[in-house]
């Protein structure tokens, strides 16, 4: 917000989000003491609150990236829609600039955070700039694992496509061309997604739509937990000070509601290697090399029992790359993401001319390394 008032002058009102207060800064200080600077402060806050008249309003000095892509490539958006019962079942839905009335495909976004945390928000780093090709982007909140126990996130995850699918001409998307993305505990719930289509078991009691289907069309799956048990293990020499998943009080434990290592068959039945059979979606596996919050041989397990059942798989183990860190912003592990969309969704005719990434989302230049790429 930024005050003007004639004969006075001039400040600048920035709310820092970490720190969630507001700070005054003149516009134009000469060098004061600290202590008088901080007294312009306050004295900033009185002025500007003394207008007669109300400011008008102005465009933000920096413009997150949910801003920037609002204006750069979303159209239109649904926000907060109810797909269930409980109060943070809720979804959002953004559309890219095609005409109205023109089924787009679209990507399903599920955020990461342990189970308990996060929230559909995250969709503006990685997801959201899906919507400048040309493709329709939603993102759901889920239940976490303070509020109910596994299978509750996948439930609400079926609920929600199912949710999305059943209202699809709502909407503007396109039933049947639907890639599941998630990061992290939205990986592992994306990759369930994708292998337990059909098993009623993780249905939600109240969900209207149980007849409609949860087939996507592929799946991305980032840094995703593949197999509870093993968890530990796989860390083998490369994190020797890893913390320990199969133990009391880990995220993994919290969301089976027990210690994951005195609990097998619950563990068994949260793993997304479980439910691997012939006939699954795609899947393309990205995981960083160096992840030390869960370790690539989770994703590697994944992938080698897929594709012993006859399915397509893309892994890559991404060289130098942590768990969600500025790699993943890297523009050939986002090649990877947008060639894999295009291979499963087709390219959504666009208005006019493909759009450009927003700057927001392109990553800084580091050198690009070789992946270990299998198929």
């Amino acid at each position: 917000m930024v005050s003007r008032c004639a004969g006075r002058r001039t400040f600048t009102l920035r709310r820092v989000k970490k720190a969630d207060t507001l700070h005054a800064t003149a516009v134009s200080m000469p060098p004061k003491p600290r202590l008088l600077a901080l007294a312009s402060t306050y004295v900033a806050l009185f002025i500007a609150s003394g207008c007669q008249e109300p400011p008008a309003p102005e465009r933000p000095l920096t413009a997150s990236p949910s801003e920037r892509a609002q204006e750069a490539c979303v159209s239109r958006s649904h926000r907060d829609v109810p797909y269930a019962g409980d109060a943070r079942t809720r979804l959002d839905v953004h559309l890219p600039l095609v005409p109205r009335d023109q089924p787009v495909p679209w990507v399903l976004w599920v955020h990461g955070g342990g189970w308990a945390g996060g929230n559909k928000q995250s969709v503006e780093l990685f997801a959201l700039r899906q919507t400048c090709r040309g493709f329709a982007v939603a993102t759901i909140d889920y239940r976490l694992s303070f509020e109910a126990r596994f299978p509750a996130p996948l439930a609400d995850l079926r609920a929600a496509l199912r949710h999305l699918r059943a209202h699809a001409d709502d909407y503007d998307l396109d039933p049947d061309k639907v890639v599941v993305w998630g990061a992290s505990a939205g990986g592992h719930l994306a990759a369930l997604l994708a292998l337990t289509e059909g098993e009623k078991a993780f249905d939600r009691p109240d969900d209207r739509h149980r007849k409609v289907s949860t087939a996507v069309r592929g799946v991305i799956d980032w840094w995703g937990p593949s197999s509870f048990s093993e968890f530990d293990a796989d860390f083998g020499l490369r994190c020797p000070q890893h913390k320990c998943h199969t133990c009391e009080g880990s995220a993994e434990s919290r969301l089976l509601g027990c210690e994951v290592r005195r609990c097998a068959p619950r563990a068994r039945r949260a793993s997304p290697l479980t439910y691997v059979k012939p006939h699954a979606p795609p899947f393309l596996l990205q995981h960083g090399r160096d992840d030390c919050t869960v370790p690539a041989a989770q994703s590697q397990r994944l992938a080698e029992a897929l594709r012993a059942a006859g399915n397509d798989v893309q892994l890559e183990i991404i060289p130098g790359a942590r768990h969600g860190d500025g790699a993943w912003l890297r523009p050939d592990v986002m090649a990877a993401v947008d060639g894999f969309l295009d291979r499963r969704l087709g390219r959504a005719p666009l208005s006019q001319t493909p759009l450009p990434v927003p700057q927001a989302w392109r990553a800084p230049r580091v050198p690009a390394q070789p992946k270990t790429l299998l198929r």
